[in-house]
C-alpha cells in the first residue's frame, strides 16, 4: 500500500554507516546488500547514457523480515519517484519504473520502512535496467489495405457521402459488456443507419458476460440497422443488427485495434460531419477502453494520438465533429488536451458514468430531424436526459456527484496555455508555494472521493481555492494565473450540468491529475500526457513537501524542511470502560506544518494479537461560511488542537443472513465499502466498490452502485452484481505504525437489493483508538491510546453525546439527530437533539455569568425561564440525577406556532473555578407520538456528570505578545520580558539563556525586504559586542498565515557560538520580526525542529480596524491626495452601492481596462468592467469626480447620502445585478485588474435588503479601498 514518509536527519549515518556503490549503466546490473540497524540505507549511484531511457529499479527483500522502501534522486538531489510496496497492502517489496529520463547520474537509496527508527532488516537484491531510447517502443501501426484485410476486416462498396457517420468502439472484454448491450440497442432503437446517416459499430465481447440471446464472443463489426423486431430496449436487449465480419479474439485495448477500425470506417463510411463515440471502462488521463483478456490493458493517450492522426489523414479532414465518452473518467484535462488537435467538441463526464449512459436513440432522432443543426440541439438534450432521467430520479445519495459536460475543444487552446502559465509560476518557487498549493488541493473537489480515490481532483475548484486562500500583497501572479485558468475552463464549457455536492463547488465539471501524496503518483504519467509543465509542477511540488532521509549539507542550517507530524493525546474521556452510552472524548495535539487531514481510527484487537480496522474517518471542522453551516478540512501550521467525539458505534454490514463489522469510506453524503465478487459458477473475481447512501439516523443504508475497479490502472465503470453471487470484502490488517495491509475478509451472498448497513454499538472488546496525521506531501503521524469497549446489558437502541469541556454526556434514541447548536427566541444559544420530525427534542440551556448566574438552583431555573422563554407550570422539585442535586419543573413555550410541553432539572457546577449552569430537559410538541415520561426518563437516567475536563491541557499554550499577533509557546517557555522593542521568550529554566524568540514590530518605510533585514541585523544582531558573525543564507518561507523573508547567521555572543535567524513579514503597513537563537551544537537542530519553527509556523498576526489588510493596497490619510503622484482612486462602498472617486486634486485617471472580479468558493465568478457603466465618458474620471454602481432592487441614489456626498459630480452611473463588492457574509475578497495586471485587492461588504437599509447602521458596513494605478 501507500506508506507514509518521515524527516529525519541522517548526516551521521552517511558518514558512518551508509554503503555507496557505482554502478555503470547497462542494460541490467544485479546489487547485493544488508539493510539493519549498522546500515539502514545504502546508496547506489548508476548513470543514464541517453536522453529519454527508460529506468526501471526492482527491489526485493531475500531473508529476514525486511520491508523495503526505495527512492530515485538526482544529481541536484530531487526525489523523482519513489516506493514503499509494489502491491499496495499484499506485497511489501517495492518497484520504480521511470521512464523519459535524462542523460546523466543518479542516486539509488535503498533502505526500509522507518529508516534509522525502522525494525525491519535483512539482505536485499535490487536490479537496476536502463532501456535506451532507441530500444524503447515507437507507435507505428500498420492501417494498410493488406494490414486491415489480415486483420478480418471486409472489403466494401464505398458508402455514398452522408451528412453524419457515427463511428462507435464498443471495448466489452469486461463485465460491462452487458450495459454495453443496451447503448447497442439504442442505436437500433433510434434506426440506425440510414436516410444520410451511417452508424458503424465494433463490439468485443467478454465470454464471462454474455445475456443477449446470441451467444457469440470475440469482436464484430456492425451497419447497425434499425429495430427490425420493434421490441425496444428489453433486458437482455435484442440485437437485430447482423455483424458484417467477426474479427475473433482482439484486444481492444490496444491502440492498433482501434486505429484500424478506425481507418476501415472512415474510407467504407464516408460523411460531410463525424461522431466517435467510446464506450467501455475509463480511466481519465490513463486510456480508455480496458480488455480483461489482456491484463486489463487500456488504449493510452499517445495511442489514441496516433489512431487519431490516422482517422484524420484518412477522412482527408481537418477535424472531426464530436467525440462521446460512455465512459467514466473520461472529461480530464489530459484527454481533452488530445483530442482537441482532432476534434471540434467533446462530452464526457468526470466522474462514473451510471447506465444507460447518454442515449444514442435521442442524438440519432435529433439528427434525423435537423441534419445541419447546431451541434448543441444534438447534446444538451444528451445531457438533459442523463441528468434528469438515469441520474436524478434514479435512487441514491451519489447522485449528487454525478457530472456530464459538453466542451468547445477550439477553447482548449487557451486552457493548455493558461495552465502552463499557472504551472511556471508554481515553478518558480516551489517551497515558497507548496504551503499555499498543498492547502488549496487539500479542499478542492476530489473526483470520486467517495469511493476512496484522491487522484483527479476539479482543475477549476483548485483555482478557486488559490484564489480564495492566497495573499494578493505576496501572490498577485499566482492569483492572476489561477483566474486565467478559470477564464479559459469557463470559456471551454458549452453546456454541464452536476448533481448538487458536485454544482456547489465547480461548474467547469473538468479533473485534472494532483495525487494528494508523491508516493501515489504515477510516473507513467510523465510519459503517457502532453501536460508538460503540470507535470513539471506536481514533481517539484512533491519536491517540496516530501521529506528526505538523507541530508544534503549540514543538517544545523536545514530551514523548514518537510516533516512528520507529532500526534499527542492530551486528554481521553472516560478512563474506563466505553459504551454506546458512556461515549468518548479524546483530545489531540498536533505539533508540524503542512497539514492535510486527520483521520480517527479504530483498531479492533483480536485474539492472536493482531488489530482489525474498523473505523477510519476524516476529520473536519465545523465552521459558517457564506452563512451555511459546513464541515471542512482546515488545519492550523505549527500547533493544532482538536477535540473529537466518538459515540462507540461501527458500521455493520448484512446480507440479511450474516452480518459483520466492516471498515467503509464515509463521507458527508454517500458511503463505500470496497471488496470483490464472482457470479454464481465463474472462477473470476472483480474488485468493486459498493457505493451506498449515508443511513438516516438508526436505520440501515442500501447498496446505490456498484463501481467495478481495475487492478492495473485507475479504469472504473458501473456493473450490475447478479443475485446468488459471492461478494468477499476486504479487511484491513493494522500494523504497528497505524498502516493497514489489505486481506481477504468476510464473505456474503448477495442478496435481492444489494447489501445493507447501518451503525450498531461497537463489539465487546479491547480496542485501540487512534489519530493519523497526514501532510501534503504524505508524511504522517500517529499515536493511539487502549480501551474497553462493553456493550453488556446497554440499551442497543441508544445513542449518545459528550461535552467533555463542560463535564456531561447523555444518550438519545438512536432514531435522533445528534445535538447542534442553536438560538433561542431571545438569541441565547442552546444545544439541541430532535427526532425526526422535530415534534421531540432534548433540550440543553446553558446558564452563565453574565445572565446573573449563581450557585443556586432555583436561579439557574429562573433564569432559564426568562432568558428562553419558558413559562413554568407547577412548583420547583429537588432530585438527584447521577448522584448530583438538582431542581426538577415542568414548563411549556411556544415555537413556530406550534405549543411545546417540557420537563427538566437545573445543575451547577464550576469548571475550574469558571460557574456553570444548566437546564437539561425533555420536550414534545402538542399530537407529538413520544410520551414526555419516557423520553425524558432516557434523558435523566443516562445523563452522565463528571468534572469537567481541562481540554487546554497540553504541550503548548498560545500567547497574544504585541497585542495584535497570536504565537504558539511550549509550556516549558515563558514570556521573560521585553523592552521597547522585543517581546522576549525563552525556556523557563534558562531565561537568560542562548535559546529565545522575540517578536518585534516596526514602522520602516519601504517594501525592500534585504534592506530592511539588512537594517535590523546591523541595530541588533551583529553589533560590536559581537566577536564573530557570518551571514549563511536568505531564504523566503510561506508560512500558515504570512509570507517571511529570513536571514540565517552563525554569531559569537558572550564567548557562546549560536546559530540564529531573523525573520520579517509586511503586515497592516507594517514590519513585524521573529528573532530567534539557540547555541550551535548537537541539539541546534532539534531546537529549531520541534521548537522554534513551530513557533514561526503558528504565528498569526491579527487583522487590525484597518480596510483592506493584507493588501498591496495603502490607506488615504484623506478624502483628497496631497498631489498627483498620491494612489488615484478610492473605492468607497457600503451593502448597498460603490463609490470609484478620483481623489487626485487636478489629474484625470484613465479607467478604460479597469475591471472587477469576485470569485466565490461556490458559483460563478463576479464581473464588472468600467466600461458597463452608463452615461458620461466611461474613459477618464476627472479630479474629484465619481463613477457610481448600486445593486440591483435599489432606486438611482441621492448625491448626499454615502458614498456619494464627496462627488463633485457622478461621471456615470448604473444599477447591476453583478454586485462585485457583495457577498453574503462580507468575509471575501475582490480583484481590481487594470487590463491583465493585479493592481489591488479589496474586502467584501455583506449585502443589505432596500427594506433594511439605514446609512451607518451597525448592520450596514462601510469600507474604503484605495488603488494605484500607476504603471
Amino acid at each position: 500500500m501507500n506508506r507514509p514518509k518521515w524527516i529525519l536527519s541522517l548526516l551521521s549515518f552517511l558518514l558512518l554507516m551508509r554503503v555507496i556503490t557505482i554502478v555503470n549503466a547497462q542494460t541490467e546490473e544485479r546489487k547485493m546488500g544488508v539493510i539493519n540497524n549498522d546500515t539502514p540505507f545504502a546508496e547506489i549511484q548508476f548513470t543514464v547514457p541517453q536522453d529519454g531511457s527508460l529506468v526501471t529499479l526492482d527491489l526485493k527483500a531475500m531473508s529476514g523480515d525486511l520491508d523495503t522502501l526505495l527512492y530515485l534522486v538526482d544529481r541536484d538531489g530531487n526525489i523523482l519517484a519513489e516506493n514503499d510496496d509494489r502491491v499496495s497492502g499484499r506485497d511489501t517489496n517495492s518497484f520504480i519504473e521511470f521512464p523519459q529520463a535524462d542523460a546523466g547520474r543518479y542516486l539509488i537509496i535503498v533502505t526500509r520502512y522507518g529508516v534509522v527508527n525502522g525494525t525491519s532488516s535483512g539482505e536485499y537484491e535490487l536490479i537496476i535496467r536502463v532501456a535506451p531510447q532507441t530500444e524503447t517502443s515507437s507507435l507505428v501501426y500498420d492501417v494498410s489495405d493488406d494490414a486491415l484485410a489480415k486483420a478480418g476486416y471486409p472489403q466494401l462498396d464505398v458508402r455514398p457521402r452522408a451528412d453524419w457517420t457515427i463511428i462507435a468502439y464498443y471495448g466489452g472484454d469486461n463485465n460491462l459488456a452487458p450495459s454495453l448491450e443496451v447503448d447497442f440497442k439504442e442505436f437500433e432503437v433510434g434506426g440506425g443507419s440510414g436516410n444520410g446517416l451511417n452508424v458503424v459499430l465494433f463490439f468485443d465481447r467478454s465470454p464471462e458476460y454474455i445475456t443477449s440471446e446470441s451467444n457469440w464472443v470475440g469482436a464484430r463489426i456492425f451497419e447497425v440497422t434499425g429495430d427490425r423486431t420493434g421490441e425496444g430496449i428489453t433486458q437482455p436487449p435484442i440485437l437485430d443488427s447482423q455483424p458484417l465480419a467477426d474479427l475473433g479474439n482482439v484486444n481492444s485495448g490496444d491502440g492498433q485495434t482501434f486505429a484500424q477500425f478506425l481507418v476501415w470506417a472512415l474510407k467504407y463510411y464516408p460523411a460531410n460531419r463525424y461522431i466517435i463515440t467510446f464506450g467501455s471502462h475509463g480511466a481519465a488521463w490513463e486510456g480508455v477502453s480496458r480488455d480483461d483478456s489482456v491484463n486489463q490493458d487500456l488504449i493510452t493517450l499517445p495511442e489514441m494520438r496516433e489512431a487519431f492522426r490516422l482517422g484524420i489523414q484518412q477522412a482527408g479532414i481537418e477535424k472531426f465533429d464530436i467525440i462521446i465518452n460512455d465512459a467514466c473518467l473520461m472529461a480530464s484535462i489530459e484527454y481533452f488536451n488530445v483530442v482537441a488537435d482532432y476534434f471540434q467538441y467533446a462530452l464526457a463526464s468526470p466522474e462514473i458514468v451510471v447506465d444507460p449512459a447518454h442515449d444514442m436513440s435521442i442524438l440519432l432522432r435529433a439528427i434525423r430531424t435537423q441534419p445541419n443543426a447546431p451541434v448543441t440541439d444534438y447534446i444538451d438534450p444528451l445531457v438533459d436526459h442523463y441528468m434528469d432521467v438515469d441520474i436524478l430520479r434514479r435512487p441514491g445519495s451519489d447522485v449528487a456527484f454525478l457530472t456530464s459536460t459538453f466542451l468547445d475543444l477550439s477553447q482548449y487552446g487557451a486552457v493548455d496555455a493558461a495552465v502552463n502559465k499557472f504551472a511556471s509560476v508554481i515553478k518558480t518557487n516551489p517551497a515558497l508555494y507548496s504551503s499555499l498549493l498543498g492547502r488549496a488541493r487539500a479542499n478542492a473537489y476530489v473526483y470520486s472521493g467517495f469511493l476512496g480515490d484522491d487522484a483527479l481532483i476539479d482543475l477549476g475548484a483548485l483555482m478557486r481555492q488559490i484564489v480564495f486562500l492566497a495573499n494578493p500583497a505576496t501572490n498577485a501572479d499566482l492569483i492572476e494565473a489561477a483566474q486565467s485558468v478559470l477564464t479559459a475552463l469557463q470559456a471551454s464549457v458549452l453546456y454541464g450540468r452536476g448533481g448538487g455536492q458536485v454544482a456547489s463547488q465547480t461548474n467547469t465539471y473538468q479533473s485534472i491529475y494532483f495525487p494528494s501524496s508523491s508516493q501515489k503518483f504515477n510516473p507513467n504519467y510523465l510519459v503517457e500526457t502532453y501536460l508538460s509543465g503540470w507535470g513539471a509542477m506536481l514533481r517539484a511540488y512533491y519536491n517540496a513537501v516530501t521529506p528526505q532521509v538523507w541530508s544534503l549539507g549540514e543538517s544545523i542550517y536545514r530551514f523548514h524542511p518537510p516533516v512528520a507530524p507529532k500526534v499527542t493525546i492530551t486528554n481521553i474521556y472516560p478512563t474506563n470502560e466505553l459504551s454506546n452510552v458512556n461515549p468518548l472524548s479524546i483530545t489531540q495535539q498536533i505539533v508540524g506544518r503542512n497539514i492535510a487531514f486527520t483521520n480517527f481510527t479504530v483498531d479492533q484487537l483480536q485474539d492472536d494479537g493482531t488489530s482489525i480496522r474498523l473505523l477510519s474517518q476524516r476529520v473536519l471542522r465545523p465552521v459558517v461560511q457564506n452563512g451555511v453551516f459546513q464541515q471542512i478540512n482546515t488545519w492550523e501550521s505549527g500547533v493544532d488542537i482538536t477535540e473529537i467525539v466518538y459515540d462507540v458505534t461501527l458500521p455493520q454490514v448484512t446480507d440479511n443472513t450474516n452480518g459483520f463489522y466492516e471498515l467503509l469510506n464515509i463521507t458527508e453524503n454517500v458511503s463505500s465499502l470496497e471488496g470483490r465478487y464472482r457470479e454464481p459458477g465463474s472462477d473470476i473475481w472483480n474488485n468493486v466498490s459498493l457505493v451506498f447512501n449515508i443511513p438516516p439516523e438508526g436505520q440501515p443504508a442500501q447498496v446505490q452502485r456498484v463501481v467495478n475497479r481495475s487492478t492495473a490502472s485507475n479504469a472504473v465503470a458501473v456493473v450490475t452484481i447478479p443475485v446468488g453471487s459471492e461478494f468477499q470484502s476486504f479487511r484491513y490488517l493494522v500494523t504497528p505504525d497505524g498502516r493497514v495491509v489489505t486481506q481477504i475478509g468476510n464473505t456474503y451472498t448477495w442478496p435481492e437489493g444489494g447489501l445493507q448497513w447501518s451503525w450498531q454499538p461497537a463489539p465487546n472488546g479491547n480496542y485501540n483508538l487512534g489519530l493519523i496525521v497526514t501532510t501534503f506531501g504524505g508524511t504522517t503521524g500517529f499515536n493511539n491510546t487502549a480501551v474497553t469497549i462493553n456493550n453488556d446489558g446497554v440499551n442497543p437502541d441508544l445513542r449518545s453525546n459528550i461535552r467533555a469541556g463542560e463535564g456531561f454526556s447523555w444518550s438519545r434514541p438512536k432514531t435522533w439527530l445528534p445535538a447542534v447548536g442553536t438560538a433561542g427566541p431571545l438569541g441565547f444559544g442552546l444545544l439541541r437533539s430532535s427526532n425526526p420530525d422535530s415534534s421531540s427534542n432534548f433540550s440543553f440551556y446553558p446558564v452563565r455569568p453574565s445572565q446573573g448566574l449563581t450557585p443556586d438552583l432555583t436561579n439557574i431555573a429562573s433564569i432559564a425561564e426568562r432568558d428562553y422563554a419558558l413559562t413554568r407550570m407547577g412548583d420547583y422539585r429537588p432530585i438527584t440525577v447521577d448522584g448530583q442535586p438538582v431542581l426538577e419543573f415542568d414548563y411549556q413555550y411556544t415555537q413556530d406556532g406550534a405549543s411545546f410541553t417540557g420537563r427538566g432539572f437545573a445543575y451547577y457546577i464550576a469548571k475550574r473555578g469558571v460557574p456553570l449552569g444548566f437546564v437539561f430537559a425533555a420536550e414534545v410538541r402538542e399530537g407529538s407520538l413520544d410520551d414526555l415520561d419516557e423520553i425524558y426518563a432516557i434523558l435523566r437516567d443516562n445523563l452522565v456528570i463528571f468534572d469537567p475536563l481541562n481540554t487546554s491541557a497540553r504541550d503548548w499554550y498560545f500567547d497574544y505578545p504585541l497585542d495584535v499577533s497570536t504565537l504558539a509557546v511550549p509550556q516549558d517557555w515563558a514570556f521573560v520580558g521585553s523592552n521597547d522593542i522585543w517581546a522576549r521568550y525563552a525556556p523557563v529554566d534558562a531565561p537568560d539563556g542562548a535559546t529565545f524568540l522575540a517578536v518585534g514590530e516596526f514602522f520602516i518605510s519601504g517594501t525592500d525586504a534585504n534592506a530592511i533585514l539588512d537594517e535590523l541585523l546591523a541595530s541588533y544582531i551583529h553589533t560590536d559586542d559581537v566577536t564573530e558573525f557570518a551571514e549563511i543564507d536568505r531564504r523566503d518561507y510561506a508560512g500558515r498565515y504570512h509570507v517571511w523573508n529570513a536571514v540565517i547567521y552563525d554569531r559569537v555572543r558572550d564567548g557562546q557560538a549560536v546559530i540564529g535567524r531573523l525573520y520579517i513579514t509586511f503586515f497592516n503597513k507594517r514590519v513585524y520580526a521573529l528573532w530567534m537563537e539557540t547555541p550551535k551544537g548537537d541539539f541546534t537542530e532539534s531546537v529549531y525542529t520541534n521548537t522554534l519553527e513551530p513557533m514561526v509556523d503558528r504565528m498569526q498576526i491579527d487583522v487590525l480596524d484597518e480596510a483592506v489588510a493584507e493588501s498591496d493596497n495603502t490607506q488615504p490619510v484623506s478624502i483628497t491626495a496631497a498631489d498627483n503622484l498620491e494612489p488615484g482612486l478610492l473605492l468607497r462602498y457600503d451593502g448597498r452601492s460603490l463609490l470609484l472617486y478620483n481623489r487626485l486634486p487636478s489629474a484625470s485617471i484613465d479607467i478604460s481596462d479597469v475591471r472587477f472580479i469576485q470569485t466565490p468558493l461556490t458559483g460563478s465568478q463576479i464581473t464588472f468592467a468600467a466600461t458597463d457603466w452608463e452615461f458620461g465618458d466611461k474613459r477618464n474620471v476627472g479630479p474629484t469626480a465619481c463613477y457610481h454602481v448600486w445593486n440591483a432592487g435599489y432606486r438611482d441614489l441621492p448625491l448626499g447620502e454615502y458614498p456619494v456626498e464627496i462627488c463633485r459630480t457622478r461621471q456615470a452611473f448604473r444599477s447591476t445585478r453583478n454586485p462585485f463588492w457583495l457577498s453574503e457574509t462580507g468575509a471575501g475578497t475582490f480583484q481590481v485588474y487594470n487590463g491583465s495586471t493585479l493592481v489591488g485587492t479589496c474586502e467584501t461588504v455583506p449585502a443589505i435588503a432596500p427594506e433594511n437599509y439605514v446609512v451607518g447602521s451597525a448592520d450596514n458596513i462601510q469600507k474604503t479601498c484605495v488603488i494605484d494605478l500607476t504603471p
